[in-house]
């Protein structure tokens, strides 16, 4: 059983907390804000950039990423994975399981919109940026809604990890635009409540804050860093999940595998049933059924009266209601840090199936040794046959579907890898696992919505 809503814990009685960055907001701030919000002291170290490209500190972090982060002998890499493990520490994860399921929806749609920020903030020029710009009201919007009917957050009544990717979020895009939430009365009044938080207000009126840039790269990033420089921004209780039998599943979705497959041969494996929607191209772009969903975007997942849209997040519900989110704290912090680990790679093969098969399909299998040995190194010292601990997880699932694709691909990608060969042939001879990929259900669908594979 996993205790998801871990009582907050007296941070001073536990080893110092220590995040190893480069000395930019990017993808360590909002691990800052939330700590500096909560109160909590912790330890940085500063990595430059000529330490980094020096290559032994790179060689030495699991994926080759910062930031790192370290409580007592748990070392973390991931942002979103850090992020969890310390929204559970912190009791900002929701009071219960249907909260988190909401809240890692929210915060899945939030790390998609800041990935089309990062990709703006490295163009070398601004030529992305109007187009940018335009699409901020198609993402934006869906937050606008929520908050016009929620209690002052995104979810539930107090703050949570959701709340601060979203601040996040609304300074650095009022830098890029300081016009940008004058349609958008609900986030910006907001953004006010969230900025007057006194441990908020303080860190963003300290020079540690405001001296720190963006992103690493000069242009238009150095033009938002003299723009910010000079704008000023006017869970308590513990619970155990257990598993119980569950309302009736229901997945909308395309008629591919794509970002179901994963899902799919979870529940397989712990022997639920679902229902399908199939949903036609046409159908989709007539617009009716995407205009319902929150982000404008499928799958789509119903589990009795709670609709969850974001596959990640999927996958942690589900993870959650079926003992596959560890038994403890710390082994959900490694399978958080490892699914997204997962998600690094399937992103590159998702790029590459649908903008770059026929010119980087070569690059890509070439390049994949360098990631697939990562999981290697991990599932080689586990022990198990698992990634975390010793039994399947929601990460497992996810690495599993990945690698059954990644084989069609290229067949000989794990030949060198002899633990990830020996997981997926046990997974794969795992009865239930084993009779739905050969089920006509798995076996009729392509892998990806071009065909290609």
């Amino acid at each position: 059983m996993l205790l998801l809503g871990i009582k907050p814990q007296i941070f001073s009685e536990m080893a110092p907390l220590i995040l190893t960055y480069f000395p930019v907001r990017g993808r360590g701030e909002v691990i800052r804000l939330m700590l500096k919000d909560q109160g909590v002291d912790f330890e940085e170290k500063v990595v430059t950039m000529e330490m980094w490209m020096e290559g032994t500190l790179k060689a030495s972090c699991m994926f080759g990423q910062l930031p790192m982060f370290q409580d007592g002998d748990l070392t973390l890499y991931q942002t979103n994975a850090i992020r969890r493990h310390l929204a559970r520490k912190l009791g900002v994860y929701g009071k219960d399981q249907r909260e988190a399921a909401l809240i890692d929806m929210m915060d899945e749609a939030l790390e998609d919109i800041l990935n089309k920020y990062i990709k703006l903030m490295f163009e070398k020029d601004d030529t992305g940026k109007e187009e940018y710009l335009k699409a901020l009201a198609k993402d934006f919007k869906p937050f606008e809604k929520t908050l016009s009917s929620s209690g002052g957050f995104l979810v539930g009544n107090k703050i949570s990890l959701a709340d601060y990717a979203l601040v996040m979020l609304l300074i650095h895009h009022q830098v890029l635009c300081p016009s940008f939430l004058d349609d958008y009365p609900n986030l910006q009044s907001y953004l006010k409540r969230m900025s007057a938080r006194p441990n908020v207000q303080a860190y963003h009126q300290s020079d540690e804050f405001k001296n720190r840039p963006i992103v690493p790269k000069a242009s238009s990033v150095e033009r938002c860093k003299k723009a910010f420089q000079n704008h000023h921004t006017e869970q308590s209780q513990s619970y155990q999940l257990h598993q119980t039998k569950m309302g009736p599943y229901t997945i909308t979705y395309f008629a591919v595998r794509g970002r179901c497959s994963a899902l799919k041969i979870m529940l397989a494996d712990k022997g639920q049933e679902w229902k399908e929607v199939v949903v036609d191209f046409p159908d989709w772009m007539k617009g009716s059924l995407k205009g319902t969903c929150v982000f404008g975007q499928l799958p789509k997942f119903q589990d009795g009266d709670l609709v969850l849209f974001q596959s990640n997040a999927m996958l942690r519900h589900l993870g959650r209601n079926h003992d596959a989110y560890g038994h403890d704290g710390k082994e959900a912090a490694l399978i958080d840090m490892m699914c997204d680990g997962v998600e690094d790679l399937r992103l590159k093969y998702i790029k590459m199936i649908y903008q770059e098969y026929d010119t980087g399909k070569d690059a890509f299998i070439k390049d994949l040794p360098n990631h697939l040995d990562k999981f290697e190194a991990v599932m080689t010292k586990n022990k198990t046959g698992f990634l975390v601990g010793n039994k399947s997880s929601f990460a497992d699932y996810n690495l599993f579907d990945l690698l059954l694709n990644l084989v069609v691909l290229s067949s000989t990608c794990l030949d060198s890898f002899p633990s990830l060969k020996s997981f997926v042939g046990k997974m794969s001879a795992q009865p239930k696992i084993k009779a739905f990929l050969d089920s006509d259900a798995y076996k009729k669908l392509p892998i990806n919505g071009n065909g290609k594979q």
